[in-house]
């Protein structure tokens, strides 16, 4: 079985996102396309495994528990590869399988990344409620502290739902109102399409500019990471021949995988083409241009994801009206509504200024509402 393993046969029970078509591993395309939503969503989005899990099995993915997935995202089987773990005398393999990857493996190092903790995730609401979208954005007027959300029936039993202080303070209004005032905020950042339009040739051109740079850049990084590819098969054959121990061997390994995960994720955020800029752009404009009409028709998790990319700092309701201290730059420099919010006279902006954090990842493109 290890020999048929090492030819690139596998011997074993399938993983979810394939099937055998005449004894040919294939993949299952309906499934294989959940697998790999699965690990775009937790790479680019910062949803939690369980989230992802949960929202994939609404959308069709076979019954499978928690630890199950987990499993799968640990899988490297999922890249076109696959491990033969160590057994007696035998080192641990990694072969290349003869049936066709799912995903790439610079996608399978961010999720190992994401799922040890390694990578900084975005921090939002866990506790999400569709009638409390700013709970977790929201400072106390009157101590500064942060407001919370939560329903309360009245003497009829209607349902209203309050944000309110819970540090000593009695400040407390009702959510219908706060969220509503909310949409009127946002419609007051006026953006023209002149100015989204200059700046997009701004980046465009800067865009151009460094092409040759990045491509200078990823050939380089593609030369180390063949470089340290090498280094990591000179360890196994070392290992295998007795030359090193078992410990020199794997803690040269922990460091050659470390290095190659740190090449690969600088690989992926060098080596975006000029179609997945444009449609960054497109994206971005379209939200720029229409903030209200975006938010209004989103789901609470866009929502709040729009929320924390709007405004770098939390949120003040006075009953009436909202201010900040800080938005993103990007806005701040684009909008002509100064908003309540502190500028700096002789602070001068960055041309990419805020740009990559409040442009919208691809599959949250605006909708038309």
């Amino acid at each position: 079985m290890r020999q048929a393993l090492r030819s690139g046969k596998w011997v074993y029970r399938l993983p979810l996102g394939y099937k055998k078509v005449n004894e040919k591993i294939v993949r299952d395309e309906k499934k294989a396309a959940l697998i790999l939503e699965g690990f775009e969503t937790i790479a680019y989005k910062g949803i939690s495994a369980e989230e992802t899990r949960k929202m994939l099995l609404k959308k069709g993915l076979e019954p499978c528990s928690k630890q199950n997935f987990l499993d799968v995202l640990r899988n490297l089987f999922y890249t076109g590869s696959y491990i033969i773990k160590e057994w007696k005398e035998e080192a641990q393999e990694i072969v290349k399988g003869d049936y066709e990857a799912i995903i790439s493996k610079e996608l399978f190092n961010l999720v190992q990344e994401t799922l040890n903790g390694k990578k900084k995730k975005v921090q939002l609401n866990i506790n999400r409620n569709e009638f409390l979208p700013l709970r977790g954005f929201l400072l106390c007027n009157k101590c500064n502290k942060n407001l919370t959300g939560s329903p309360s029936r009245s003497q009829n039993q209607t349902q209203y739902f309050y944000y309110h202080c819970q540090h000593g303070c009695k400040e407390r209004f009702r959510a219908d109102i706060a969220n509503e005032a909310f949409l009127s905020y946002l419609q007051s950042f006026k953006v023209s399409k002149e100015i989204i339009s200059l700046y997009f040739e701004i980046l465009k051109d800067t865009f151009k500019d460094n092409q040759k740079e990045r491509e200078v850049l990823i050939k380089e990084i593609d030369s180390q990471i063949a470089s340290w590819e090498k280094r990591q098969e000179a360890i196994e054959l070392k290992y295998m021949d007795d030359e090193i121990d078992t410990n020199t061997y794997k803690n040269l390994k922990i460091k050659i995988e470390n290095e190659l995960n740190d090449l690969h994720k600088k690989r992926i955020e060098l080596g975006a083409d000029k179609a997945t800029f444009n449609n960054q752009l497109t994206y971005s404009a379209s939200l720029l241009l229409n903030m209200y009409g975006y938010y209004k028709s989103a789901d609470i998790d866009t929502r709040q994801r729009l929320i924390s990319s709007i405004f770098a700092e939390k949120l003040i309701f006075d009953g009436k009206n909202y201010r900040t201290n800080k938005m993103n730059e990007l806005l701040s420099i684009l909008t002509s509504n100064s908003n309540d919010f502190e500028k700096s006279e002789n602070k001068k902006a960055d041309r990419h200024a805020g740009f990559l954090t409040f442009a919208p990842s691809p599959g949250l493109e605006p909708g038309t509402p």
